[in-house]
């Protein structure tokens, strides 16, 4: 009776788990599109659970935000000494007081999340 009930529970568990390989690998592209999905995240986390606006994904090369208006993207790249100068598409320009510019490539990654990448910043 034992035994049987084992056997039946191995096999059980041997189709989901060939079940969840078979999500995985199908939907391979999708989970690891910005790379490892552990920053991002790890990133969502700290924006649902903290009171900041705009968090780094890797230090100084792509921050995520709640879909939104763009202020704490401006705030953020104002207090590393970039001004707003206009955003074209998805492009944002900011320059700085050496008359340097610098763009930032804004992109959704879920409805409710968008990515920003970042020109590395000197």
């Amino acid at each position: 009776m034992v035994q049987q009930f084992f056997r039946k529970a191995s096999a059980w568990f041997l189709w989901f788990s060939i079940f969840v390989l078979a999500l995985v690998v199908y939907s391979n592209p999708i989970i690891f599109l910005e790379g490892s999905p552990l920053p991002v995240l790890r990133a969502v986390i700290n924006l649902e659970i903290s009171q900041v606006e705009i968090v780094p994904v890797t230090p100084d090369q792509k921050l995520l935000q709640k879909a939104g208006p763009e202020e704490p993207l401006h705030e953020y790249m104002q207090e590393r000494g970039w001004n707003f100068k206009e955003r074209m598409g998805s492009a944002i320009f900011y320059e700085n007081d050496e008359g340097t510019t610098f763009f930032v490539e804004a992109r959704m990654f879920t409805r409710r999340y968008i990515i920003y990448e970042l020109e590395s910043i000197p």
